[in-house]
């Protein structure tokens, strides 16, 4: 299998990420497909041992059936299983190691970065044997969908749906024979149900087993990835905090716009509390926005990586994303800026024409000045902020 375009090694989530950012950063196998290949290798190896298995768990049901002694069967079955989770152990650590090293894949305009190895995406044998290799491993070919679920869906209805099929058809069977045969079934029929039980009992035990090991894996996984992360990671999470602060924008303005959109004439003074308290987490995520842009270009041009990105498309989808928002919340703003005046200018009207002084409306009337005075201080301090 060779391949000549990046088509072959992208979707189209990461192709319009490219054509947005210059680049996207692909999280190739979760912890939790890490997790499912153990499942995936135990009912493999169940499936392999069926048939012995099988046999020789009858043979010793039916001699501590007719002698008493369960010894022998019960050995058989701690040796079994202790064998098979020590494989299961062995294998998950192989592959916890392949999983830290290709766990995330760097795609750009030209290029693959896979395992801290640059990959064009023409023809390139390695590349594509190792993909092959992974997928083995994983059931995921780069950028495809996982088939890890289909997998063990389907091994599980092998190795234990059909063998409780075939305990009811042996059920069946029984009904037809001898008196002096079936006293001879019986002991074969019981040891298939013994046979059938112990298989879902140990999956489901085995199952148990493996999500407290995998827990403890699972924290020593991301105390490595943590600590070893590489260029291309910390380049992903500091792109994943600055796009999830852009959505917490784009969510304060648009909540704030809606209130400011269907006040009618109640008390405006509430609005604007509350205007006031969105605006200071706004402009929290207008400084973390800053800074982390800035740490994001700093750690890009700092890498092995500068001579191949595209600076000027990533600065220009920063900048646009950025200030979508902020010009939305300076409209939003100048809006109730408007509104406020108008409830200041009526109030001052109203005690003006007033014989009697309503030291009420005057309380208010300070308080929405001090109001709108705030509303354009943060109004100004906005439009500075502007890209």
């Amino acid at each position: 299998m060779l391949f000549k375009t990046r088509k072959n090694y992208i979707n189209q989530k990461i192709d319009l990420e490219i054509k947005e950012k210059w680049f996207s950063v692909y999280n190739y196998i979760t912890l939790k497909e890490l997790f499912l290949t153990v499942q995936r290798d135990y009912l493999e190896i169940l499936s392999k041992i069926n048939l012995p298995f099988w046999i020789i768990t009858i043979i010793l049901w039916v001699v501590w059936y007719l002698s008493n002694s369960f010894l022998l069967f019960w050995l058989f079955l701690f040796w079994v299983y202790f064998i098979i989770f020590a494989i299961l152990a062995v294998k998950l650590i192989l592959r916890a190691y392949y999983f830290l090293k290709i766990s995330d894949v760097v795609y750009t305009e030209n290029w693959i970065i896979l395992w801290d190895k640059l990959h064009t995406y023409k023809h390139e044998e390695e590349l594509v044997k190792n993909l092959e290799k992974y997928e083995e491993m994983f059931e995921e070919f780069l950028s495809k969908p996982s088939n890890i679920n289909k997998i063990i869906q389907s091994k599980k209805k092998e190795n234990l749906e059909k063998n409780l099929e075939l305990a009811w058809k042996t059920l069946k069977h029984m009904w037809d024979l001898r008196w002096d045969a079936l006293k001879l079934a019986v002991p074969v029929f019981l040891s298939h149900i013994a046979y059938v039980w112990l298989l879902y009992f140990f999956y489901y035990l085995g199952y148990f087993f493996w999500v407290i090991i995998f827990f403890i894996v699972n924290i020593f996984l991301k105390i490595i990835l943590k600590f070893t992360k590489n260029t291309e990671v910390k380049i992903k999470w500091r792109l994943e905090d600055i796009d999830s602060s852009f959505l917490n924008m784009e969510k304060i303005w648009k909540v704030l716009s809606n209130k400011i959109n269907n006040f009618k004439s109640w008390e405006i003074s509430n609005i604007s509390s509350d205007i006031e308290k969105n605006f200071s987490s706004f402009y929290t995520e207008v400084v973390f926005v800053f800074n982390e842009k800035d740490e994001l270009l700093k750690i890009i041009k700092n890498s092995k990586f500068k001579d191949f990105v595209n600076f000027e498309k990533l600065e220009n989808y920063l900048k646009n994303r950025y200030n979508k928002p902020v010009k939305e919340m300076v409209k939003m703003l100048e809006k109730f800026e408007k509104l406020l005046q108008k409830q200041i200018n009526l109030l001052h009207i109203t005690r003006q024409n007033s014989e009697i002084q309503d030291h009420n409306l005057e309380q208010k009337e300070i308080i929405l000045t001090k109001q709108l005075n705030n509303l354009i201080l943060n109004k100004n301090k906005l439009e500075k902020s502007v890209i």
